[in-house]
Formats: C-alpha cells, structure tokens, sequence
C-alpha cells in the first residue's frame, strides 16, 4: 500500500522510503528520513515531494498583524475625546466579541479612518482624488455595528444603513455618501484642512492662493467646516 510506518519510542520511520532519492539532494539518500530531515521547514502531505511551509508562516504572520491593528484601531477610539463613553464601550464590546467568537462575514471588517473625520483632517493629511468626511454628529459607531452585525442593506459594494451609503477598503469601512457626509474633491479636501488650522481668514485665503485651491474648491469646502463650528 505504499504505507511507512513510525515509531514513537524510536522517533523514527522503521521503514525506508519508496522513493530512492537523488544525488542532487543527498538528504533525499536517507530513505529512513521525512521531509528531508526537516519538518519545521517541510510538509509531505502525499509522502512523495517536501512542501515548503513557508506560505502558511507568512499567513500567520499576517494574521497576527490584522489583530494587532484591530487592537490598534480599538484603542484609539477609546482614547478618542470625541467619542462618547457610550460609543467607546459599543467600541470595546465588538473588539471583545470578534477575539472570543470565531470571525466571519462582516465582523472584523474596520472602523473609518480618522481621515474621514472633519475634525481630524489636516494640511498633513493625505488627500485623494475623491474624498468623503464625517460631521461629529453622525452616528458612525452605530453604523459601523450595524454594518458588521449585517444589518445594514447590501447594494453591490457598498453597505446602506440610515440613509448613509459605506464602501470597504482593504478590510475597513469608509464613508461614501449620505446625511452628515460630504463628498470633497482633493482640491477641496485640502481647503479643508486649512480652514481647520486657520480658519475662513486672510492667512487662510493666502495659503490657498499660494497651494492655487479654486474658489470652487474652497466654496465645496466651506460646508464641512463650518459644520465643525
């Protein structure tokens, strides 16, 4: 039947390999040994070629890091003064329940960056094409539970709960559009990030005349930060 049989108090395959192995890789030549002689390196699974594990380390590996980033994420939000104590323990409650219960579906899926907050946007912060940010009164943590319960409406993508419409992107949760969201043009993202610094002010009107942000631009901007007002 091809079978090798092993010995437990020997540590050891007590018959030889049906394999003869080659000159090339002269551990092969021991037909007593497995997987080359090593089996932190090496899996058999057919007993006919080592198979390097080496995909399996690196799926740990990044596993690990997309735990470590959700602790990240978590405490964060829970250090966050914006964030109210009620949402920092809906916060902590999710992170709690998705390290005991077996993850799956939406659940790991991640809160929205802070570049999708007005507040949190900066001079400094990176800007996209096309950007969506989040006025402070948006229930953004009851969405995102909701989201990740699954009982917000899947539409293709994208994820519509209470009006508001979310995308996923590398494994979080961004906003797209909906009551409390506005949709900013790069240009106008960064005119936002200076009306936060300065404020709608002469040396606010002069850093956008140097960086030449629009008047479109700045008039698309001027909402959203006034909703911080």
């Amino acid at each position: 039947m091809g079978a090798r049989y092993y010995s437990p108090e020997f540590r050891r395959f007590v018959n030889q390999d049906v394999l003869l192995g080659t000159v090339v890789n002269g551990q092969s030549l021991n037909r007593f040994a497995f997987v080359n002689g090593n089996p932190v390196s090496y899996v058999d699974p057919d007993g006919q070629v080592p198979i390097v594990v080496v995909p399996f380390i690196v799926l740990g590996v990044i596993e690990g890091a997309l735990s470590a980033y959700d602790i990240y994420n978590t405490v964060q939000t829970i250090l966050d003064p914006e964030v109210s104590n009620v949402g920092k323990g809906i916060v902590a409650c999710i992170f709690v329940v998705g390290m005991v219960l077996p993850g799956g579906g939406y659940s790991s899926l991640k809160f929205p960056g802070a570049r999708h907050f007005i507040k949190k946007v900066t001079q400094k912060t990176v800007a996209k094409e096309k950007n969506t940010v989040i006025e402070p009164g948006v229930d953004v943590i009851g969405d995102v539970n909701a989201i990740r319960s699954g009982l917000a409406t899947r539409v293709g993508e994208t994820f519509v709960i209470n009006g508001r419409t979310y995308g996923i992107h590398n494994g979080a949760i961004h906003p797209i559009s909906g009551p409390g969201f506005h949709q900013l043009e790069l240009p106008a993202f960064k005119a936002l990030g200076v009306y936060n610094k300065f404020g709608n002010s002469q040396r606010a009107a002069e850093i956008l005349n140097n960086i030449g942000i629009s008047e479109a631009a700045r008039n698309a901007a001027l909402p959203a930060w006034q909703a911080i007002q």
